[in-house]
């Protein structure tokens, strides 16, 4: 919908045609994607197939938190209160159009993870 309003645009610009007729309709719902969460045997699989790996850290606390990507590439470890077993999310890694930026995270509320309540067994 969007490549066919700019071409029609660029095409009322140039004086080819009088009106754009792109603009009185509206563009397509985008769908959502599903989000399908591992069963605890999948997530078993997966950390244990990652042992070992400079990805082990980020695939545990993802599996452990439900954090998704933007909120897990944020974390750093001053964000981590061992004491308190809590993780706080002070920053999200946001890309768009190719550049990669770390903002303040949409949901301040949602920001806290207590660690024992959201451990998996291995």
């Amino acid at each position: 919908h969007r490549v066919l309003v700019e071409a029609l645009n660029y095409a009322v610009r140039q004086g080819f045609i009088i009106r754009n007729v792109g603009e009185l309709v509206d563009p397509p719902r985008t769908e959502k994607p599903q989000i399908k969460p591992l069963a605890p045997q999948e997530a078993g699989v997966l950390l244990s197939v990652a042992k070992g790996t400079a990805y082990y850290s980020i695939i545990y606390t993802a599996v452990n938190t439900g954090l998704r990507q933007a909120k897990l590439l944020g974390l750093r470890w001053r964000d981590l209160d061992l004491d308190l077993a809590a993780l706080s999310v002070t920053q999200v890694l946001y890309k768009r159009r190719g550049i990669c930026q770390f903002k303040e995270p949409a949901h301040i509320q949602l920001s806290r993870f207590h660690l024992a309540e959201h451990h998996q067994s291995e």
